[in-house]
């Protein structure tokens, strides 16, 4: 395809210089409505290739990013949710050799719908450990504000902050 656009621009190029200089300016616009025209009428094409690859594209990183995480936590999980997100991720990957995007989508939703087994089982897990009053219990929004992990807030009368204000000031300025 690459192939076709240079010789079709090199054709507009040989025939451009070879028309006297008044005729030019018509042939480019004659040449560009082409274009335009040309990219009007695939336009459908254009958007339904653009769906089928944005599609491909999600699924395979749907298919990598399950493998990863189910390699990583199989253990936690049952041997029927490990053979059932299996077969989906082989179900998808059989769609994905298909032409059929409405049939990869349904494969990509069924597949979310299974791995979604993986973080259940790891957010029973992860609260099952954690304990009432122990290490992350009470941390969050109201308690040590955005962005405190594990740190305890500085008490509110804590006479060791400045409220300061300063000045950069030039190079130039000092000379």
């Amino acid at each position: 395809m690459q192939a076709v656009f240079e010789l079709r621009m090199k054709k507009t190029a040989d025939d451009y210089y070879a028309l006297p200089k008044d005729k030019r300016e018509e042939y480019l616009d004659k040449e560009i409505d082409k274009m335009v025209n040309d990219a009007k009428d695939h336009e459908d094409e254009d958007r339904k290739r653009k769906e089928e690859t944005t599609t491909r594209n999600n699924a395979d990183s749907l298919v990598y990013s399950v493998e990863r995480s189910l390699e990583e936590y199989k253990d936690k999980l049952s041997s029927s949710d490990v053979e059932k997100i299996r077969a989906e991720i082989e179900s998808l990957k059989k769609a994905l050799e298909g032409k059929d995007v409405d049939v990869i989508k349904a494969k990509m939703e069924s597949l979310n719908k299974a791995s979604h087994k993986i973080s259940e089982v790891l957010y029973k897990q992860a609260s099952a450990t954690a304990t009432p009053g122990g290490p992350g219990a009470g941390e969050g929004p109201s308690h040590g504000g955005a962005g405190a992990t594990g740190a305890q807030a500085a008490p509110a009368g804590d006479d060791d902050i400045v409220d300061a204000e300063f000045e950069v000031e030039d190079d130039k300025k000092r000379g």
